[in-house]
């Protein structure tokens, strides 16, 4: 291996299966993106963090393990801590506890699992991914092809908070140049998940969907030591 990808830190998948949380009866639904708006202000902190900068391929996320795709897939319902108290702060008058719905009364929408599924699924083991929490991976892209992204973001450097940040214009356009650099070469971008960095993550690339093997599809247990253990990371109390 030689050039760009020689210098791009490369790391083989998991030997077992990864995990993608999806709705069913099919939760491998591999969605084709809409082009960024990079006029948009404020920052875009929607839609998936690795999506195609342009369209034009779809992404899968998938996880090492099943708490780690139950994590990310549920994110968006994640608690606002101190919303409570900025709802009180804004109001004029005192709440009505007979007609007000409380914030964060509510518990865990375990009915959500309701249409949900969770898919496995095993990598092509000769498939190499882009681990861009490396910094050789990030030393790469500034050399080759960082800069006019760092010039149109105005940063000063990527590092791996550029991959982590929550403005989606950033991530996806730096994951949009590691696309065009390495090409056919890597199946996809190996990550840690934002709010657990124990978790590691899989952003599996369109053109690896062929040598995917082994899909398999199997319900999901709210009563499960995994969504008992993301229950509270997303803020909410487990039931008792």
């Amino acid at each position: 291996m030689t050039g760009v990808a020689a210098e791009t830190h490369l790391v083989p998948p998991p030997r077992g299966p990864v995990y993608h949380l999806g709705r069913g009866p099919n939760p491998f639904h591999w969605r084709m993106p809409k082009g960024l708006d990079l006029t948009a202000d404020p920052p875009v902190t929607a839609g998936n963090r690795f999506d195609a900068a342009y369209g034009g391929y779809a992404t899968l996320y998938c996880a090492t393990e099943r708490y780690g795709a139950l994590l990310e897939k549920l994110a968006p319902l994640r608690r606002i801590p101190d919303l409570p108290a900025r709802i009180e702060q804004a109001l004029a008058g005192s709440a009505d506890l007979q007609h007000d719905r409380q914030p964060g009364a509510a518990g865990f929408p375990a009915d959500i699992f309701d249409t949900l599924q969770m898919g496995s699924v095993l990598l092509d083991p000769n498939d190499l991914f882009v681990d861009v929490d490396h910094p050789e991976t990030h030393a790469s892209l500034e050399k080759h092809g960082g800069r006019p992204l760092l010039e149109q973001l105005r940063l000063t450097r990527i590092d791996r908070g550029t991959f982590l940040a929550p403005d989606r214009r950033l991530t996806r356009l730096a994951a949009h140049e590691i696309h065009e650099l390495v090409g056919g070469l890597a199946g996809g971008l190996r990550y840690t998940s934002a709010l657990d960095p124990n978790v590691e993550c899989w952003a599996i690339w369109e053109h690896a969907r062929p040598r995917l093997r082994n899909h398999d599809v199997e319900p999901i247990d709210v009563r499960s030591p995994d969504v008992q253990r993301v229950i509270p990371r997303l803020g909410f109390h487990v039931a008792d």
